[in-house]
């Protein structure tokens, strides 16, 4: 395993355990189903999670780009089924729709085979 691999590996289970963290719950990581967990955002009172685990002022679009990016992790690792059903999770966002690189992320659900070696 090349030093970029792990590099890669370790942040991909950070990612996971951030998700964890902020959803306060377990996730399986072969079959994700974290949009269920969007209607907890509005009544989130913890301010630090509030700002790191959702969309806030600081960031609007944090949930989708977070979700962007564990699936390009993913899609790098070689699990296109699992970062596609990742990437569904930001399109399912009541937020996705005024998000500025929708776009970027339609392509890359389109293009996620391809993209194993792209990336």
């Amino acid at each position: 395993m090349t030093t970029q691999t792990q590099g890669s590996l370790k942040h991909w289970k950070w990612q996971w355990r951030n998700i964890e963290v902020c959803l306060d719950d377990d996730i399986d990581r072969g079959n994700p189903d974290v949009a269920r967990y969007f209607p907890r955002e509005a009544a989130e009172t913890r301010v630090l999670y509030k700002r790191a685990c959702w969309n806030s002022e600081i960031a609007p679009y944090n949930v989708q780009g977070f979700f962007m990016n564990l699936g390009d992790m993913l899609v790098k690792n070689g699990e296109v089924a699992v970062a596609k059903r990742i990437y569904q999770t930001a399109k399912q966002h009541p937020d996705f729709k005024t998000w500025p690189y929708k776009d970027v992320l339609n392509r890359r659900i389109r293009h996620a085979e391809k993209n194993v070696e792209r990336f």
